[in-house]
């Protein structure tokens, strides 16, 4: 667990060849967010609306 072995320094300094230091923080919230709504959404059994997410452009139907 990452609490146990910590995030390597060489993952925060490849983040930071791209990234100030507000935007490795905004990258972090968004995909923690992304994270707890996915974890919401599996332990209530959220069923996946396929249909809409491909109406929106962010995924491409499977040949």
């Amino acid at each position: 667990m990452i609490r146990e072995t910590q995030a390597p320094d060489a993952d925060y300094a490849a983040l930071a060849e791209h990234f100030n230091d507000r935007e490795v923080a905004e990258l972090t919230i968004a995909t923690a967010q992304m994270n707890t709504w996915n974890r919401i959404g599996v332990g209530l059994k959220l069923p996946v609306q396929a249909a809409r997410l491909q109406g929106s452009g962010l995924i491409q139907p499977m040949p």
